[in-house]
C-alpha cells in the first residue's frame, strides 16, 4: 500500500507540475511506477496470509544464534542473553583499552562492538585476569 501511494503520489506530482524544460510531463513510466507498485502490494498481502510463521520463528532463531558469533555485532547480542543467565546486568569487559572491567553502574558502564565476555559478577571477572578501570 506505501509503495503504491508512493508512486501514484509522484506520478500525480509530476503531472501538475509545469515543466522546467521540455519532456518533463508525465510520463509512462511514471504511470508504470504506480501499478507496479500496487501489483507488489497485492501479491505481498495474498502471501502474507499464507506464510507459515513456524518456518518464519526458525528463521529468526537460526539468524539469532548465528549473531551471537559475529564479531561487532555478537556483544550486542550476546548483552539480553547475559541479562537473563545472570538475572540482572552483567559485568562488561573491554578488550579495546586492555583487559579492563566495568561493573554495573559505573559511569562508564555501556555495550560496545568491543565488549569482550560477560561475567555475572566482579569476582569473576577478576579471577579471569580482567582489573578493574580506574575512574
Amino acid at each position: 500500500m506505501v509503495l503504491e501511494c508512493v508512486g501514484l503520489w509522484y506520478a500525480t506530482r509530476m503531472s501538475k507540475r509545469k515543466p522546467r524544460r521540455k519532456g518533463k510531463e508525465l510520463k509512462w513510466y511514471h504511470v508504470r511506477a504506480g501499478l507496479l507498485a500496487r501489483l507488489i502490494t497485492r501479491k505481498v498481502s495474498r502471501d502474507f496470509k499464507s506464510v507459515n510463521w513456524k518456518d518464519v520463528g526458525t528463521f529468526c532463531a537460526i539468524v539469532y544464534v548465528v549473531s551471537l558469533f559475529v564479531p561487532f555485532i555478537g556483544p550486542y547480542t550476546q548483552f539480553p542473553v547475559y541479562i537473563v543467565i545472570c538475572g540482572g546486568m552483567p559485568v562488561a569487559t573491554s578488550t579495546i583499552a586492555g583487559r579492563v572491567y566495568y561493573p554495573p553502574g559505573s559511569p562508564v558502564y555501556k555495550v560496545t562492538p568491543f565488549n569482550g565476555p560477560y561475567f555475572c559478577d566482579e569476582q569473576s571477572a577478576k579471577s579471569a585476569g580482567y582489573p578493574s578501570h580506574q575512574y
